[in-house]
């Protein structure tokens, strides 16, 4: 028996989630596991903007350097300005933070 397979289509671009890359700098420190930075930025941003927007923006830690104080976070296009938003409300967490640098791809933050 000869079962014919069907071949599956990649997801056109106008389709995907369209993502944006953040980088930026906190002057405080914090423990060193990046899942605990993943934690405190994704609670605030549900503390703020509720739970079903937090799936939605996706929020996600690419890059921590520790030593430096930067991190770079892949967010949801359309909730980059509740993200930045957000932001301000971690002073007491992260301390002063600085945005450096927002992008679509991760070749332009670098």
């Amino acid at each position: 028996m000869v079962v014919n397979k069907k071949k599956l289509n990649v997801i056109r671009p106008t389709l995907r989630h369209k993502k944006r890359y953040v980088h930026f700098s906190f002057s405080k420190e914090i423990l060193s596991d990046p899942y605990n930075l993943f934690t405190i930025l994704n609670n605030n941003f549900q503390k703020v903007f509720g739970v079903f927007l937090t799936a939605k923006a996706n929020i996600t830690v690419i890059d921590l350097d520790l030593e430096k104080r930067e991190v770079i976070v892949r967010v949801n296009k359309f909730y980059l300005n509740q993200f930045l938003g957000s932001l301000f409300f971690l002073k007491k967490e992260l301390g002063l933070i600085v945005i450096k640098k927002v992008s679509s791809t991760i070749k332009k933050l670098k």
